[in-house]
């Protein structure tokens, strides 16, 4: 901070003047970037389930920290391999009932 108060910079005559009567400079504390998510700022958490655990179980877990704890105008949203579990976990059965009508009419239409 004190390396930069020492440049010169031209004032409005055109005068050279030390960057320092312009204001001074405070060294303060903070994150290198902001994350954003959706245009929002958001923080970023990442977790794994515990041995003994599924994911569904972990991510029941953390809808449940996050009703606990989150104030009513924050929320969460998943990404990643967790989102697109949650999209495609309904769709398990559905995939699996018409996989067994196709076998059926496969061996239906081979021994007729």
């Amino acid at each position: 901070a004190t390396d930069i108060s020492r440049l010169y910079v031209r004032n409005a005559s055109g005068g050279m003047v030390p960057l320092s009567t312009l204001g001074r400079l405070v060294p303060i504390v903070g994150p290198e970037t902001v994350p954003h998510y959706n245009n929002n700022a958001s923080a970023l958490i990442n977790g794994g389930a515990a041995p003994g655990f599924s994911s569904g179980q972990a991510v029941a877990a953390m809808e449940r920290a996050a009703a606990n704890v989150l104030p009513r105008d924050f929320g969460y949203e998943w990404t990643g391999i967790t989102y697109q579990e949650l999209k495609a976990g309904s769709i398990a059965s559905v995939v699996f009932g018409l996989a067994i009508v196709f076998v059926f009419l496969i061996l239906a239409a081979q021994y007729e």
